[in-house]
Order: C-alpha cells, then sequence, then structure tokens
C-alpha cells in the first residue's frame, strides 16, 4: 500500500502528469519539454528526475527521455480517474457494480463524453440517432419510448438493422400502445415478425443506452436503487462508441430472444 501511495504522490502534480502525457508521444531531450511546458529547465528537470526514480521515466542512449512501459500502462489508467473525477456528483449516485468488471475497468473510454441532464434533450438526441442512421441502430432500454416507434419504423424502411434489448418480461402499456396507434404499431409488430427489428432481453438492464454507426447518443448508468433515468452521456469519440458496442454485445450474445407482447386493435 505504501508503495501505491508514492505512486499517486509522483502522479498528484500536475507537471508531472503533462511531462508523461508529453513523453506518452514522442521522446524528447529537457530543453524540448520545457518549452512545450513554459517552463524552465531546472523546474521541468526536477520533476522528471522524480519520474526517473519511481520507474515511470527513462533517459535512451541518444540522451532524450522517454516513458517507460510501466509509465505507459500507469497513463493508461488515468482517463478513468479523471472521467470520474469530472462527473463526481453523477458517479456518487450510480451503481457501476451492474456492468461487468471489465468495462468498468476500461471507463477512461469514456473520457471524452459529455454529460447530458435535460431528460428532453437526450430524448430528442436518440429520435436524431434514429434519423441519422445508415447501417444500424443499438438501443438498451428498461421501456420503449414513444417517441421512437416512427423513427424506428422509418429507419427499418431505409434499411437499417435495428437491436434491441429490455428487460426479461417487458410489456407495452395499454395506455402507450394507444397513443402510439394501430397503424403504426401494426407495422412495427410485422417489422419484428420478420426479423428486421431484433430483440432480446436480458434478466436485468444495467445501463440505457443507444447509438448508431455513428456515435452514441445516450449512455445512462443504473442508480443506486438499480434505476435508469435519462441523464446521459452522449459522444462522437470512437473510444466511447467501441465501448459501448462491445458492452451491448456481450450482454445481446448473452441474453435470450425477445418475445412480442404487443397486441394491436
Amino acid at each position: 500500500m505504501e508503495r501505491l501511495s508514492n505512486l499517486f504522490f509522483e502522479l498528484s502534480h500536475e507537471d508531472r502528469l503533462t511531462i508523461l502525457a508529453i513523453l506518452s508521444r514522442a521522446p524528447k531531450k529537457l530543453t524540448q519539454i520545457s518549452y512545450d511546458m513554459d517552463s524552465s529547465s531546472q523546474e521541468v528537470y526536477r520533476h522528471i528526475s522524480r519520474l526517473v526514480d519511481s520507474g515511470l521515466v527513462t533517459k535512451n542512449s541518444d540522451g532524450d527521455y522517454m516513458i517507460t512501459p510501466y509509465g505507459s500502462q500507469v497513463m493508461k489508467l488515468v482517463p478513468g480517474y479523471g472521467f470520474l473525477l469530472e462527473h463526481s456528483e453523477y458517479f456518487v449516485t450510480r451503481d457501476l457494480s451492474l456492468i461487468p468488471e471489465t468495462f468498468s475497468l476500461r471507463i477512461g473510454e469514456l473520457s471524452d463524453s459529455q454529460l447530458v441532464n435535460d431528460v428532453m434533450i437526450t430524448l430528442f438526441d436518440i429520435e436524431q440517432l434514429l434519423n441519422d442512421a445508415d447501417e444500424y441502430f443499438c438501443a438498451m432500454m428498461n421501456q420503449m419510448v414513444m417517441n421512437l416507434y416512427k423513427p424506428m419504423a422509418d429507419a427499418v424502411d431505409r434499411g437499417v438493422e435495428i437491436k434491441v434489448m429490455r428487460p426479461k418480461g417487458w410489456k407495452l402499456s395499454e395506455d402507450i400502445a394507444k397513443r402510439i396507434g394501430d397503424e403504426l404499431l401494426g407495422k412495427v409488430l410485422k417489422q419484428i415478425q420478420e426479423g428486421k427489428i431484433l430483440q432480446r432481453e436480458p434478466d436485468i438492464v444495467p445501463v440505457f443506452m443507444a447509438f448508431n454507426e455513428k456515435e452514441v447518443g445516450a449512455l445512462s448508468f443504473a442508480n443506486l436503487d438499480g434505476e435508469l433515468d435519462y441523464l446521459a452521456f452522449k459522444s462522437k469519440d470512437v473510444r466511447a462508441h467501441k465501448w459501448c458496442k462491445d458492452l451491448f454485445d456481450e450482454i445481446w450474445e448473452n441474453s435470450p430472444m425477445g418475445e412480442v407482447r404487443v397486441k394491436v386493435g
């Protein structure tokens, strides 16, 4: 534990983190690092000496400072801490234990994501996601959002592959079914029966998620009661997209086929 505390101490200074970030891109001489940081060579050398002593940085035969493999691996973990810290108020109320541990360890891949604290904006973003989809649209929800039925049916008509996951035993309420209307419900039901809309039903839905082939429109983690809301992250970053797609695919492959529980008329 003492060695871990020492490591965190070395990472606790902004200048040392900056040096590690610079050297993660390419080896550099002391004067180059000083120039990049707009700092004196003496000050930079003081920090580099600490990083060398801790094994995070070394000096190569050309006289350039470079990050060590150990330092590179440490830096891969930093974005996760940064992401959690930036959104600490959100994650204090969220239960990440519901997702596979491999994905909570990869949380740093979501670092280039923006938190949307407005439910209406999130719902609008998901609808736009469907309208903009050219190849596929994937969603994992604790319920089916009423305003998605028409854009989902239209997306299928354009040749978009639709995959939806909802909790085991999920049913569409009669009140929402009436509001959607028999004609649209009938069209969606036919698309499901024809295999154009694919459904799976995991035992639990650990996140609320929607993405197409281009971006993530919504990603929300369950609260401490295991409930999902629409306060969600969105991102166009390829790492965040891969994180969401990998999680979706893993849960999809381990979930049974969904049943048709929609009555028309």
